[in-house]
């Protein structure tokens, strides 16, 4: 079962990607790029979102850093994990869209933390993201099911999510004394971390909307009244990608999810830019992070050769 479904994902990633390619090509997409005036400053600002970007990985792996903490009895290293967060999310490009999440299980076991806490915050980090998500773009979702999204507002969602995600929390952490199984794979030893984690997972979609919304700004077709559907319509399409199994980074997805949204405030050809934006955007930052754990790992393991020299050095 399992993998006819990542099969059915990857199927369907590999057919909105040749949607999104064949609309580029009857748009002339690429033709009016560069016969545009505003061309460089778009790419200019492609470039520095993606700089900011990366940056919105790490505050994704605090946020899951905040997560384990409350399901982990005793302190946590923050630098180390960290890491292991920042370098495992390229995973998620390979097929399957779940080896980000088997490459941290792994790397975080080395660390000492236990099967179930893992178990235990990914779940939570799944549900604060999609819940984040769905403040920013609930109202666009239910537009895309519903047809009319101007009745849901961000408020609404957010007092929703807020309501349910404490109830939830409180009945988790009073079952989990009752109930042996329910305390062994979630153990709720600290759940005010998870006040945190949800903000930082709020702050992840409001910088990543930002960042595409500067981007946005310098397309052509680009008015006051249109630019701030983006934030929310950029969230409402990395949920969906990203509840897509078998779509390697909700690739296809992502993009075909924002063309739709934005049809009625854009352009067909200024969407399927901005949608092409958005992934070299986050590829760009993925990139980035990805280099940065790495010289963090350098720096961390230079650091930790350096000490049995410098305890020489004093005891002499």
């Amino acid at each position: 079962m399992r993998a006819l479904v990542r099969f059915l994902g990857g199927v369907l990633a590999v057919a909105c990607v040749a949607w999104i390619i064949w609309r580029f090509v009857q748009q002339g997409v690429l033709t009016k790029l560069w016969d545009d005036p505003r061309r460089d400053s778009l790419l200019l600002w492609v470039g520095i979102a993606a700089a900011v970007y990366s940056g919105c990985i790490w505050i994704m792996g605090l946020g899951w850093w905040c997560s384990l903490r409350a399901v982990h009895e005793g302190s946590l290293p923050i630098a180390p994990l960290m890491r292991v967060y920042v370098s495992s999310q390229f995973g998620k490009y390979l097929p399957g869209n779940v080896a980000q999440f088997v490459g941290r299980h792994i790397m975080a076991r080395r660390h000492g933390i236990g099967h179930a806490p893992l178990v235990a915050s990914l779940v939570i980090e799944i549900v604060s993201l999609l819940s984040a998500a769905s403040v920013w773009g609930g109202g666009e979702l239910a537009g895309m099911a519903w047809g009319d999204a101007s009745t849901v507002r961000w408020w609404h969602v957010l007092i929703v999510v807020v309501v349910l995600g404490a109830g939830a929390a409180r009945v988790l952490q009073v079952w989990a004394k009752r109930s042996v199984g329910i305390s062994r794979w979630l153990p709720m030893h600290s759940p005010i971390w998870l006040v945190p984690a949800a903000v930082l997972h709020l702050a992840f979609f409001t910088v990543m909307g930002l960042c595409m919304l500067a981007v946005a700004k310098h397309l052509s077709g680009a008015s006051e009244d249109s630019l701030w559907i983006v934030p929310s319509a950029i969230a409402a399409a990395w949920a969906t990608g990203f509840v897509t199994i078998g779509a390697p980074a909700g690739i296809g997805v992502r993009e075909l999810v924002l063309v739709a949204i934005l049809r009625g405030a854009y352009s067909e050809g200024d969407a399927l830019l901005l949608a092409a934006s958005l992934r070299a955007v986050t590829f760009g930052g993925d990139v980035l992070s990805l280099l940065q754990a790495l010289l963090l790992g350098r720096w961390m393991l230079n650091r930790a050769q350096r000490r049995p020299i410098l305890k020489r050095y004093v005891c002499i």
